[in-house]
């Protein structure tokens, strides 16, 4: 057999390569990233489902400022390159957040609700047709 990139004998000794799912090891692991944008970063401090390990600032925003201060989350001041660098190039609108994975709950754990609602869309890529779906399941 031809050694390629990918065959095992071709790995140097002593280097494991993890091949679990990505979603398998953030589960796992102390996983972080990064929600960026005022909008997205008040929701994650004010909804409290998150951990939320600092928030980073480039420039004044005193909303922002005094919510991270009341949750007890460390306000960070950072240039707007080093915001642009760690959104990626996103719209972060000098405004981030460094969180922990989001806490997804278990199937078993939303059908022993009362009255669980379970909508399953595959597939869907028009928004209306999204909002349009939720509306229906809301009834």
């Amino acid at each position: 057999m031809p050694r390629g990139r990918d065959s095992r004998s071709d790995r140097r000794p002593g280097r494991e390569i993890d091949r679990a799912p990505r979603r398998a090891r953030r589960r796992d692991g102390p996983a972080e990233e990064f929600v960026y944008g005022l909008r997205p970063v008040l929701e994650v401090l004010r909804s409290g489902r998150r951990r939320v390990f600092e928030t980073l600032l480039s420039g004044q925003n005193e909303e922002l400022a005094s919510l991270a201060a009341g949750r007890g989350v460390p306000v960070r001041e950072v240039t707007r390159e080093e915001a642009a660098r760690l959104s990626r190039g996103g719209t972060h609108q000098g405004v981030l957040a460094r969180v922990g994975p989001y806490p997804y709950a278990e199937l078993e754990e939303i059908l022993g609700l009362p009255d669980p609602l379970v909508l399953v869309l595959d597939g869907v890529t028009d928004p209306h047709n999204l909002g349009a779906a939720l509306r229906v399941a809301d009834g």
